[in-house]
């Protein structure tokens, strides 16, 4: 379980000099929870944001799984199992989703502006 953990640490604090990189396929990670979250706060403060948050996520499904398969592919040289490179893009996603919810809850959504504020997100996605 140890093992696990440690590389949890090393894929989601991955240094940016690695070549889909692991550090832009985390920080692709973190806007996709970023967005969700964002999507589920505009939700329950009135602003419907799902269907856009749908659109947006359709659009850019395709680097999300390339993301994915590029921490699992790092976590498969690192010599992790099967079911430990599961675990590792498990926690790899609610790191993030946690780094997500902090930061919204300091800074907030501009839920009136949640199409554009979103699509923002689209120039920051590592290709």
């Amino acid at each position: 379980m140890k093992r696990i953990f440690l590389l949890v640490a090393l894929l989601v604090s991955a240094h940016s000099s690695w070549a889909l990189t692991l550090s832009e396929a985390a920080e692709n990670l973190l806007y996709f929870e970023y967005a969700k979250q964002s999507s589920a706060h505009c939700e329950r403060r009135g602003t419907p944001s799902q269907q856009t948050l749908a659109a947006w996520e359709k659009k850019n499904h395709g680097l999300y799984r390339r993301s994915i398969e590029t921490i699992r592919s790092e976590a498969k040289r690192r010599g992790a199992s099967p079911a430990e490179q599961d675990m590792i893009v498990s926690e790899s996603i609610k790191i993030q989703q946690t780094h997500a919810q902090e930061n919204i809850a300091k800074k907030g959504v501009p839920c009136a502006k949640f199409e554009a504020w979103l699509n923002g997100f689209s120039t920051m996605l590592k290709l």
